[in-house]
């Protein structure tokens, strides 16, 4: 009976042993087979995008917030497609204008670039220029594409905020005081402000989305104030008012 007992226990210790190591094989199998997978497989930008939104959408911590997109791409050309409107903006200017000091206002919703008027001027007002939002990822871009790239980024915010871009060219005098004493040059000052504003309108800026004015300051810094866009409405003013 001893006997019969003992052959019963290692009949048992076997059997398991024959599992264990089964397990163990189909485990390396899987995962030879992943790794294989994983080298024959390629990246596409283009589609894994909305998929990270969504994600991001799901997850916020404040479902209230739309513009939440966290900046995940360290390369200034590139980032033009990852985060929020702001950080997409910065990231155009760091690609094209370099030199410039911005403010940002999550609170209240607002971007404030400063930077010399030469230089924006010059990246407005360039020839043949491209839209990066369109183009594959790419390093060190030549060429010129201010225009293009920033009308895509305020006109198509990814998470359905518009916004609006309010250039203000400086003058070393209050404007009205300045306008009295120098008129040709307060002139000089709008016309230039007028053609920079055309050239963006015929990028495919749209008008409403845009504004230009004139503040107290250095004449050689132009102000670009980036804020959301409250549509106008006539009927939400009549209700305000009968209350």
């Amino acid at each position: 009976m001893l006997r019969i007992k003992r052959r019963r226990r290692n009949e048992s210790n076997s059997s398991a042993k024959t599992g264990q190591l089964m397990n163990l094989s189909l485990f390396i199998m899987l995962l030879a087979f992943f790794i294989v997978l994983n080298s024959l497989s390629s990246y596409e930008p283009q589609l894994v995008s909305p998929i990270v939104e969504s994600l991001e959408t799901t997850f916020a911590k404040d479902p209230q917030k739309k513009d939440i997109a966290a900046s995940v791409t360290p390369d200034p050309v590139n980032s033009v497609n990852e985060g929020d409107t702001f950080e997409r903006i910065d990231a155009l200017f760091q690609a094209q204008i370099i030199s410039y000091k911005k403010t940002v206002s999550s609170n209240r919703g607002y971007m404030i670039i400063k930077l010399p008027l030469e230089k924006f001027s010059s990246a407005i007002m360039a020839a043949g220029q491209r839209d990066l939002t369109k183009m594959r990822a790419v390093r060190n871009p030549r060429g010129n594409f201010m225009v293009p790239t920033l009308v895509s980024i305020l006109k198509s915010d990814k998470k359905g905020v518009t916004y609006r871009m309010n250039i203000l060219v400086q003058v070393p005098e209050n404007p009205a005081h300045y306008q009295n004493q120098n008129p040709a040059r307060m002139a000089a000052m709008m016309k230039r402000g007028s053609a920079l504003t055309e050239k963006l309108e015929q990028g495919g800026f749209p008008q409403k989305l845009l504004n230009i004015g004139v503040k107290k300051g250095d004449p050689e810094i132009v102000e670009l104030v980036f804020q959301p866009h409250i549509p106008f409405s006539p009927v939400e003013e009549k209700e305000e008012g009968a209350e």
